[in-house]
């Protein structure tokens, strides 16, 4: 019978390899990196692989110098050699656990099979669509790995139905682990009083993060509240091959004086606290970083009922959940705010208790080594048999 063992009793401790497609700045990229900066060194070793490349600036936000990064430098489409490469660092480093994340790299798991890791764990954080138009050949190459996987980890509730429901995978296999911020990087500050209003969103200029409309909902509330016209600003934060679209759209809708694309930007977690509103109008989400960040910054958060948002922000009291792709439901919950500043100060209150009750990254940290734990040192699971990280 094999005996429990913590940790702490090693003279060395587990080693994790992350294995990520590209380490650039998503949400899975800066995800590994709290994780990794945020649990004990003493309890878990860290090492990340990338299968193509690795952007300089995220190296710098690595805390812990033990930490080394591998990149695979794998070429565009199909390029098998990188099966190689990873087996031959696999049965070089010897961890105790892989940790693959999303379909690009959930192929690894056999690699790291026939390595000889025991321990494998795929993590699934989103998609760049809905669940209904995920293509068939992804449905079928997670289902023929799924034997693969000893453990699977879903960032929310509509992905782990996905997963249990569409992929076949035990309940049993799973745990829902939700993401944490930094509450010490992302806080609320003290805002004058004023009458005019900010608004912002961060992320990537892509189709499925549809600033357009978000652009076309500031446009529509202009036209229900003119005299609000140099009153209310808006910013795009971020970069992205939609760009030049966005440029066009505000230029027809004749917003250029109010809206303003920022480009990619180092200082997201200050510029947070020169805007009064976050909104985060995609198409399909996962857990997304920036509502838990602009939500510890004490922005009452208006959001697109699709992915997991509702997990993350409560409506009504931390903020409102809208239709996607809905410019006429985002401007009416813009236009909520503007006529009731106080309830502004209100959500924004909420939000960040709410951030330092359920997603802090200790919290999180903490829950991802309960799922190691569990599977390296058969720890006790709860009553349901079930290795659940953190459901709120």
């Amino acid at each position: 019978m094999k005996q429990n063992v913590s940790p702490a009793d090693k003279k060395q401790a587990p080693l994790v390899i992350h294995i990520v497609n590209q380490m650039g700045y998503g949400g899975v990229e800066l995800g590994i990196i709290n994780i990794v900066n945020t649990m004990p060194k003493e309890r878990y070793r860290h090492a990340i692989i990338s299968q193509t490349g690795c952007r300089k600036g995220i190296v710098s936000r690595l805390s812990r110098p033990d930490v080394k990064i591998y990149t695979l430098s794998k070429r565009k489409g199909n390029d098998p050699r990188i099966f190689l490469r990873m087996w031959k660092i696999l049965r070089q480093l010897r961890p105790a656990i892989v940790h693959t994340r999303n379909l690009a790299t959930q192929e690894n798991q056999v690699v790291a099979w026939l390595a000889g890791v025991k321990t494998r764990i795929h993590g699934d954080h989103g998609w760049d669509t809905t669940p209904d138009k995920i293509l068939y050949r992804a449905h079928q190459l997670r289902r023929m790995l799924r034997p693969f996987v000893k453990h699977y980890i879903a960032l929310s509730q509509e992905i782990g139905d996905y997963l249990v429901k569409k992929i076949g995978v035990h309940p049993d296999k799973l745990s829902k682990i939700l993401n944490g911020v930094d509450t010490r990087k992302y806080y609320p500050r003290e805002r004058a009083e004023k009458d005019s209003f900010s608004v912002c969103t961060v992320g990537g200029l892509r189709p499925v993060k549809d600033q357009a409309n978000l652009v076309l909902a500031v446009k529509k509330l202009l036209e229900k509240m003119p005299h609000m016209h140099d009153r209310i600003k808006l910013s795009l934060i971020g970069d992205g091959p939609a760009r030049k679209e966005l440029e066009a759209l505000i230029a027809a809708g004749h917003l250029e004086n109010i809206a303003e694309i920022t480009g990619f930007r180092n200082d997201v977690p200050d510029m947070l606290h020169e805007f009064d509103i976050f909104v985060l109008p995609s198409k399909a989400e996962g857990i997304p970083n920036v509502i838990l960040e602009a939500m510890a910054c004490g922005l009452p958060v208006i959001a697109t009922d699709v992915g997991g948002n509702r997990e993350l922000l409560v409506e009504g009291e931390t903020g409102f959940l809208v239709p996607p792709s809905d410019s006429e439901a985002l401007a009416d919950a813009l236009q909520i705010y503007i006529q009731n500043p106080h309830l502004m100060k209100i959500h924004g209150i909420a939000a960040r208790k709410r951030i330092e009750t359920y997603f802090s990254l200790e919290t999180m940290a903490s829950a991802y080594m309960r799922v190691y734990d569990m599977l390296l040192f058969r720890q006790p699971q709860d009553k349901q048999g079930k290795a659940v990280g953190r459901t709120v």
